[in-house]
């Protein structure tokens, strides 16, 4: 102070300094508070320099008055500010986008316990004074909740990362600095319906938490994507997988509506992009923040067959192109289909028409009522076309072991023809799947004991245990619930081996 000598060491006239927010003459009245705990002149330093620790905590514009052996003046103080209040880090600091949440922040210069003090949490870069102007950015409640260096408030509702947000407080009109602040990420819960049409255009409810403010939704911050876990979020927008607000209209980018469900639950109801596959998942993106890939999954919608097209024409050995009909087969070009037809896989599958068509080179096999399944993606068919048949065996010829007609004894038989079926080698056990009648011209029907195919041609069955007769006769095989045309055979005729007595004897007639 100007005016007051101080000599360092001067022990009996050590100066006291008292710091309030008006001048105040620093006697034996001055309060205690206001006084600093320690003053003196240092050593070597300037008569008129005095250097205090344990002065009053203090916010603002302050006055600072010198007493030296008891002499002080009023007209002597030194105004001066306090240091502006600095914010090191926050905790709890993650906020609800629909309430805020109550957050604690620590840092300096905050002043003695019941300072008044206010806090905003707005975008990065915009000042304490802009925040005023534009208003919605308070942080309400704000309290000093440790003397000089710790407060807490709650948020104000809002989104975004501490990239976009920031926290500022205020105290005694003394701005601190800046100081990140992120929202809440989006949470996904659920999809409703769990498994959208591959199509496209399915109206979905995304069902979860932090999809923004229900109450003032900003739907140009809320964006919805369909992918696998490994997919970036880029990279699904590009590839057409957008939940839209119009049904596949990839250009429509933001959703429907966000609305609250209550007790702490939100929904984004938009329009399913085109797709196929399982463990698919959604991924919500608020402002600049995402939800988690693997918080929830879904599966499209498996394929649905509905017909086939030709049916009943298709030979034994396979290799015919048929057509397949029904709903959820996915778009032409998609790589992960599979088609059996009575559990043998139809090569070659692809779609044709997108998802309602597909084409597949039949395989090898016999029979008719046989399922047609259809996978897509890795998903299984919701419903399967049990209906195909290859078309019916042909007899064309019946013989014995040796080649000729069959002997009157029955026995073995060896039905030549084709459309038989299977076997990718010549089988020595009765087929169930196969089976022989022989109906004489008496009309009653009978069976021979066990029939295989013989060769691996397929073109020759083998049965046992068939039935005697003679004369005429009709056959058919049967092969896998298909029977095929009456065939028309002959049992080898009567053959006589010798006459007696021999030479006969010759009859007279006696009664001329």
């Amino acid at each position: 102070s100007s005016g007051i000598n101080a000599e360092y060491g001067d022990q009996i006239d050590s100066p006291v300094v008292c710091i309030s927010a008006t001048p105040l003459v620093c006697d034996g009245t001055a309060p205690a508070s206001s006084k600093c705990d320690h003053c003196y002149v240092p050593a070597g330093g300037d008569q008129y320099n005095v250097v205090c620790s344990g002065c009053p905590l203090g916010v603002g514009q302050a006055s600072a008055s010198v007493s030296l052996a008891g002499i002080t003046k009023a007209q002597t103080a030194v105004n001066f500010t306090y240091a502006a209040p600095i914010i090191q880090y926050t905790t709890l600091s993650f906020g609800s986008e629909t309430s805020g949440s109550f957050v604690s922040i620590g840092g300096k210069y905050f002043g003695p316990l019941g300072t008044v003090v206010q806090a905003t949490i707005g975008p990065k870069n915009m000042s304490w004074e802009d925040r005023q102007t534009h208003g919605g950015y308070d942080c309400t409640s704000a309290t000093i909740t440790h003397a000089n260096d710790a407060m807490s408030c709650s948020a104000p509702p809002g989104i975004g990362s501490s990239d976009l947000n920031t926290i500022i407080i205020n105290i005694a009109g003394r701005a601190s600095n800046e100081l990140g602040y992120s929202y809440h990420v989006p949470v996904v819960s659920s999809l409703s319906p769990s498994r959208p049409e591959t199509p496209g255009g399915t109206i979905v409810t995304i069902y979860g938490g932090d999809f923004g403010i229900p109450t003032t939704p900003d739907l140009t911050q809320v964006e919805v994507a369909f992918g696998t876990a490994t997919t970036s979020f880029d990279d699904r927008v590009s590839g057409g997988k957008r939940c839209t607000g119009t049904p596949n209209n990839q250009t429509d980018i933001h959703p429907v509506s966000v609305f609250d469900q209550g007790s702490g639950s939100y929904g984004i109801v938009c329009y399913a992009p085109v797709g196929e596959g399982h463990e698919m998942n959604v991924v919500v993106k608020v402002a600049d923040q995402y939800s988690d890939p693997s918080s929830t999954t879904f599966t499209y919608a498996g394929a649905c067959v509905t017909s086939v097209s030709p049916n009943g024409v298709a030979a034994a050995i396979g290799g015919s192109t048929v057509s397949i009909f029904g709903s959820n087969f996915g778009l032409d070009g998609v790589d992960t289909i599979a088609v059996t037809i009575g559990g043998n896989t139809c090569t070659t599958p692809r779609v044709v028409e997108d998802h309602t068509a597909i084409a597949c080179e039949v395989p090898a096999g016999r029979g008719g009522n046989l399922d047609v399944s259809v996978t897509i993606g890795g998903v299984t068919e919701n419903c399967t076309f049990t209906g195909f048949n290859y078309i019916t065996p042909t007899v064309t010829a019946v013989t014995d072991a040796n080649g000729i007609r069959p002997d009157t004894d029955g026995g073995i038989f060896y039905i030549a023809g084709y459309d038989f079926g299977t076997a990718s080698t010549a089988q020595t056990y009765t087929d169930t799947d196969i089976s022989a009648s022989v109906i004489p011209s008496t009309g009653i029907s009978s069976s021979c004991g066990g029939c295989f195919i013989a060769n691996p041609g397929q073109n020759l069955i083998q049965c046992e245990n068939c039935p005697s007769g003679f004369g005429i006769n009709n056959l058919t095989v049967t092969v896998a619930s298909l029977t095929s045309n009456s065939f028309v055979f002959t049992y080898v005729g009567p053959k006589v081996s010798s006459v007696s007595p021999n030479p006969p004897v010759l009859c007279v007639d006696t009664t001329a």
